[in-house]
């Protein structure tokens, strides 16, 4: 969600000239949802919050998702709703409902403050949500849930180490309302991959001293100035509501994080959304705060991330992460809902919606929804059963065999688990247990000829070719055109007699 990128084409022609009209227009009409994810690095929070209430005029509503953090950012995010901190100028309340009321800070004489009550309607956060994780769900599942609170006209995903300057929404909304293609909009850095990187910066990047007047030249001599590319990187990330009512929200099996954002790119250019850069919206970007301080390695998440995304969109294995690819076999597919809508709450993942990613090839992604399905309800049969299949065509039979048991606890007759189990078993060599599993399978759906096939092999392997020849004598009886029963039970006619043969020797 960083510092990479790969090779893919534009969506359209590159377009680098002023937008017409004002960057303002319409903002009093429009509500953002500002969605931050944190995961400790409290300090660098303090600078993003700080920056989003001091430099942001647009109507916003803010949702922060702690995402287990331990080093007191819960306690600093109550203590911003409860108006025990300043932030950006302001103290603010906020009441249950989430609603805000602001006290605007202003220098009085000497080093006294003074305060100035302000109605809502003046202060432009107009809501204040805080959700706290317990541990660590990753950036696209902490970013989900709060994608899943908001109810802005934008949706706006940021990282905690990120700040903003004088004019940045307006400008990114002024990109977005170019025309309605427009779904992600996002701006420019100094830490960051692609078309959206500004290589030369005139301010301390540590201090951060310089760094609004040093954005608000660039703006000016870049005013109004745009242009297409195919992915905006996820650290700041302005998107329609109409682009994730399409799509959906990032997609989870990433993990903590990197190509989610490559992937939602993708996905909204599927769906007939374009992404733009804002030029002349210059934010500074601490950048990999969150992997640093969780001691992750970003290289190491970023290519094991990367062999997720060329699985997940049939890019062949043996091209390496920044190798240039033609995805142009991959766009052509159109947007195909059970492939690329996924949504924000787990609860709406369906076990059909796996299963369709399964028949399609996307194992990872199949096995990605019946994980989550799980998380919300962990004894949804069907999607145990599913994981079951995967793990057995993967070799992991205990694991398979597991998956299997529990939701035979759940459900005894669940004939497709009764069955799955009893080929996890053949697998093993464990004939006379498959035999038990096959009976039950077979008395629930006993003209069913697969389940009486499965059944008589176990016999046949057994050396029980008797009771081999009978089940599939019956197998015959439902149905005369299977020639490989044919074959076996003239085969198995020999083995008898040749069994009564050796008896008979002396």
């Amino acid at each position: 969600m960083e510092n990479r990128d790969i090779a893919l084409p534009q969506v359209s022609e590159e377009v680098d000239k002023p937008i017409s009209g004002s960057i303002v227009a319409g903002k009093n009409q429009t509500l953002v949802s500002i969605i931050i994810l944190a995961h400790n690095q409290i300090e660098y929070t303090r600078k993003c919050l700080d920056s989003i209430f001091k430099y942001t005029d647009v109507p916003f509503e803010l949702i922060a998702i702690d995402n287990g953090s331990t080093d007191g950012t819960l306690r600093y995010l109550e203590d911003i709703k409860e108006g025990r901190v300043e932030i950006g100028g302001w103290r603010v309340r906020v009441d249950e409902e989430g609603e805000v009321r602001a006290d605007k800070v202003r220098s009085g004489k000497g080093k006294r403050k003074r305060r100035e009550r302000t109605e809502i309607k003046e202060f432009a956060c107009k809501q204040f949500k805080v959700i706290r994780n317990e541990k660590n769900l990753g950036f696209a599942s902490g970013n989900n849930q709060g994608m899943a609170e908001a109810r802005g006209d934008y949706l706006l995903l940021m990282n905690n180490d990120v700040v903003v300057t004088s004019g940045w929404l307006e400008r990114m909304i002024a990109v977005a309302e170019r025309k309605p293609e427009i779904g992600i909009v996002g701006p420019v850095s100094n830490y960051v991959s692609g078309p959206q990187w500004v290589k030369e910066v005139a301010y301390d990047p540590r201090s951060l001293e310089g760094l609004d007047q040093f954005a608000q030249r660039y703006a000016q001599n870049r005013n109004g100035h745009a242009k297409p590319f195919w992915r905006v990187v996820g650290f700041c990330m302005l998107i329609k509501r109409a682009v994730v009512e399409k799509i959906g929200g990032l997609d989870g099996r990433y993990g903590l994080g990197n190509f989610e954002d490559d992937d939602f790119s993708l996905r909204a250019t599927l769906a007939g959304f374009e992404s733009w850069i804002a030029e002349d919206c210059f934010v500074h970007h601490f950048g990999s705060r969150t992997f640093t301080g969780a001691r992750i390695d970003y290289n190491k998440s970023l290519n094991e991330n990367w062999e997720i995304f060329k699985k997940k969109w049939g890019i062949p294995v043996e091209v390496n992460y920044g190798a240039p690819y033609d995805m142009a076999q991959v766009l052509r597919q159109g947007f195909i809902p059970a492939k690329h809508y996924y949504p924000l709450n787990p609860e709406k993942f369906s076990a059909s919606q796996g299963e369709e990613l399964f028949q399609s090839g996307d194992i990872e992604g199949a096995k990605h929804i019946f994980n989550r399905i799980l998380e919300g309800n962990p004894k949804h049969v069907d999607a145990l059963n599913n994981l079951g299949v995967i793990t057995f065509q993967e070799a992991k039979i205990d694991e398979a065999i597991s998956y299997l048991k529990r939701v035979l606890e759940l459900d005894p007759n669940h004939l497709d688990a009764l069955e799955n189990l009893g080929h996890c078993l053949v697998a093993r060599g464990a004939y006379w247990e498959a035999v038990e599993w096959f009976k039950k399978a077979s008395d629930l759906k006993p003209d069913d000829t697969r389940l009486l096939n499965s059944l008589a092999n176990c016999f046949v392997q057994t050396g029980e070719f008797a009771k081999a020849e009978g089940i599939y004598a019956r197998s015959h009886q439902l149905d005369s055109t299977q020639s490989p029963v044919i074959k076996i039970l003239a085969e198995l006619g020999r083995l008898k007699e040749f069994k009564v043969e050796r008896r008979m020797t002396p």
